[in-house]
């Protein structure tokens, strides 16, 4: 959202005449400021790209000065490509709403399980969290809704993902990788199922509704209390998302001791969306751009490390796609795959401590080990100095309770994976983990406002994904101290490994 300061404002409208006070605030607002929403409306209607513009700044600077009430005509000198101008991600406004009216009934039909209700009002809001904005529209929807057998409203709230194509590259991207064709089908055919085999407890949010390559609703954690938590977590945060973990893996295992390998029952849906051999498909430079950037830290950082190990770990990110595979060796499960903070959501009781946590985002699952999901989720969002003092407790702590979930479920984990196993796992999985996370470093550890400002930017966000983020990543690392700390571990990391295997 563009902001719009009072001076501009203020300097704008010193004129004495109104209609020449309205032509100085358009006329500066224009000069200074962008309107992505004018843009993408005025391509999604073929309407003139000035006309869209006067339109929206004409109505801003009214807003802002209510004395002017005047319509006028004036001419603005100016020209805007409106190809490359037009955003990637349009507003809620300009979608004309994130749900349909039908949808909307599904949800509160599957929320409040009847079919005798009146939905009173809806309102919707661009959802504000960054990280959750690379697929598309993410807004909140609130329903104000009445019961037939109650006089008092309910308040109803819900997170909705939607398919927002808009041609380009990033269309390009999200068909051929088909993330959302994964995440509606998992949550459809799997996810919604698994209440049998948890027990009761939750582990992710509720869907309401998942429509294939479409669309997405799910129930509002944030109104519910739940947050996130900047990285790198602490202790009592990284135990409570490797107990939630447990769960998960172990309501795949009971899953599949009824109705089969999973594998074998979602080919369809657990297939490799990111990490892609293929140069033709558009995630394939996803990985390359990644590398060159790795590349151009480690000539920058780590010139004080052989040429060779740093070739070697380039290789092993080279790899990547390679190993993204079920094992032959390993119990494989369902894996959420991409465990970090920005993918976990907590809610902590009066005095701060943790007291529920919900994964969210099912777009990469795949089917693999467990310790590929438990040790990318270590990799990515602790310290080192946690994993350096207290990751062998932290494994055992995700055995035991492992074990435990599958105990009440009548599986004895010794039929599924000794402790030898699972370290055996660990070690099988730790290359390809640890140059996913120097590859990830550029993305979890991003300030929220440089990432935000690459998301809404369509030439932005093909670069940084499809041709080059090297430079970038090095100007950022200069200066964002937390940035910079946590690229270089990650890297580190990976050396190392290399370097002493």
């Amino acid at each position: 959202m563009s902001h719009w300061p009072d001076t501009d404002i203020g300097q704008a409208a010193g004129a004495d005449d109104t209609e020449d006070k309205l032509k100085a605030v358009t006329r500066t607002l224009i000069e200074k400021y962008s309107c992505p929403g004018a843009v993408a409306s005025a391509h999604r209607n073929n309407q003139p790209l000035q006309s869209a513009l006067m339109m929206r700044y004409h109505q801003r600077a009214l807003l802002l000065n209510p004395v002017l009430t005047k319509p006028i005509n004036i001419s603005i000198p100016f020209h805007i490509d409106s190809a490359s101008s037009i955003p990637e991600r349009s507003t809620v406004r300009d979608n004309m709403g994130a749900l349909s009216g039908e949808e909307r009934k599904i949800i509160v039909q599957n929320s409040l399980k009847t079919t005798e209700f009146e939905i009173l009002n809806c309102s919707e809001a661009e959802f504000e969290d960054v990280a959750e904005c690379f697929s598309g529209l993410v807004v909140k929807t609130e329903l104000k809704v009445k019961k037939s057998d109650s006089e008092q409203p309910i308040h109803l709230s819900f997170f909705v993902k939607r398919y927002s194509p808009n041609g380009g590259f990033r269309e390009d991207l999200f068909k051929t990788t088909r993330l959302f064709y994964k995440e509606t089908h998992l949550y459809n055919r799997f996810l919604n199922k698994l209440d049998e085999f948890i027990g009761g407890s939750k582990i992710f949010a509720k869907c309401y509704l998942a429509k294939a390559d479409e669309l997405v609703v799910l129930e509002d954690l944030g109104s519910r209390g739940f947050t996130k938590q900047r990285p790198p977590l602490d202790l009592e945060h990284v135990e409570a998302v490797l107990g939630c973990m447990a769960k998960f893996h172990a309501a795949s295992v009971a899953y599949e001791e009824c109705h089969g390998r999973l594998d074998t029952l979602l080919p369809d849906v657990l297939f490799e969306p990111l990490f892609l051999t293929d140069p033709a498909h558009p995630a394939f430079h996803h990985l390359c751009v990644g590398i060159n950037a790795t590349e151009g830290i480690l000539e920058t950082y780590f010139s004080h490390y052989e040429a060779s190990i740093c070739e070697k770990a380039l290789a092993l990110m080279r790899s990547i796609p390679g190993k993204l595979h079920p094992s032959t060796s390993s119990r494989n499960v369902l894996v959420h795959s991409n465990v970090n903070a920005n993918s976990v959501m907590f809610a902590h009781d009066i005095d701060g401590r943790v007291e529920d946590v919900r994964m969210v985002d099912f777009k990469y699952a795949r089917y693999c080990p467990p310790a590929f999901d438990v040790m990318l989720f270590i990799y990515t969002s602790t310290s080192h100095a946690i994993r350096e003092i207290d990751m062998e407790s932290l494994l055992i702590y995700y055995y035991n309770r492992f074990a435990h979930e599958l105990t009440k479920a009548s599986i004895d984990i010794k039929s599924v994976m000794t402790w030898a196993d699972f370290k055996a796992s660990i070690s099988e999985e730790l290359p390809t983990v640890l140059a996913l996370a120097a590859f990830y470093s550029h993305f979890h550890w991003i300030p929220a406002d440089r990432l935000r400002t690459i998301l809404v930017s369509r030439r932005e966000y093909e670069a940084f994904i499809k041709e080059d983020r090297s430079q970038l990543v090095l100007k950022i690392m200069t200066t964002d101290d937390h940035f910079r700390k946590h690229v270089i571990q990650a890297t580190t990391d990976l050396l190392e490994y290399v370097k002493n295997n």
